[in-house]
């Protein structure tokens, strides 16, 4: 969670052993682990390793590794730079408008509606969404809405000051 979306999981060694036979011909035999698949969006490996310590069986186990690919990756950062640019612009904009370098126009206020209202739904469709509570909603998407919220302000002062 907190090191979303450079996240990567990995499976302690995983073994099976059979138990093969009946009553006192019963034996104790061990089975190999494949991996075989895909994962969208993810790079997914195996890899042999030593068996469990509480492996009855002495075969080999295997242990999963999944890592975010580089794909999602670059999709995931270019969200956040447009998650950056949008409380940028915005107090941009707010701040030539309060200081009347710029008119007050009344579409900035729906405009600036919208970027705020545009913050969830642009934080959920970043790949493999990161869970909420992640590091990207604390140190990112929280203070971009701050940001949004004061350039609204800012905006409605102007509002309020230059229109009759």
């Amino acid at each position: 969670m907190n090191t979303w979306p450079f996240d990567r999981y990995e499976t302690p060694g995983i073994s099976a052993d059979l138990l093969v036979g009946e009553g006192e011909d019963r034996k104790i035999i061990p089975a190999k682990i494949q991996i075989a698949g895909a994962l969208q969006g993810g790079d997914l490996s195996s890899e042999q390793v030593a068996p469990s310590p509480n492996a009855r069986g002495d075969g080999d186990a295997t242990q999963v590794t999944f890592s975010r690919a580089l794909g999602p990756l670059a999709f995931d950062l270019g969200i956040v730079i447009v998650l950056l640019t949008l409380p940028t612009i915005a107090i941009f904009t707010s701040i030539l408008v309060i200081t009347r370098r710029k008119q007050f126009q009344m579409p900035f206020a729906t405009w600036y509606a919208a970027m705020l209202f545009a913050i969830v739904p642009l934080r959920n469709i970043l790949p493999g969404a990161p869970p909420p509570g992640a590091w990207i909603d604390m140190a990112l998407v929280l203070w971009v809405i701050v940001a949004l919220v004061a350039a609204t302000v800012m905006v409605v002062i102007s509002w309020f000051n230059q229109v009759d």
